[in-house]
């Protein structure tokens, strides 16, 4: 994910918005491979990680929205009948 978002900005293809939500992304990613390695290990997950675990279809959520002349660029509409499920 950092690769792509690092070549994004050289080529200078990056749409605004788009590389500070892969940013995003690659953070959760980084979370969430925290949290497996505790729970391969039988480590205690602390509030903040059961809070993220707890929330992770918002967090998605969240993550695949962009402003209308973003979504313009991006999306088809194939990409408007895909769903995340929220919990």
């Amino acid at each position: 994910m950092k690769d792509l978002r690092n070549n994004l900005i050289a080529l200078d293809l990056a749409i605004e918005g788009i590389p500070e939500k892969i940013k995003e992304f690659e953070e959760l990613l980084d979370k969430l491979k925290i949290i497996s390695e505790k729970e391969i290990s039988n480590t205690p997950l602390d509030n903040e990680e059961y809070e993220l675990i707890w929330n992770i279809g918002s967090k998605l959520t969240f993550l695949k929205k962009f402003p209308s002349e973003i979504l313009e660029k991006i999306t088809s509409d194939t990409d408007e009948k895909m769903e995340i499920a929220e919990s």
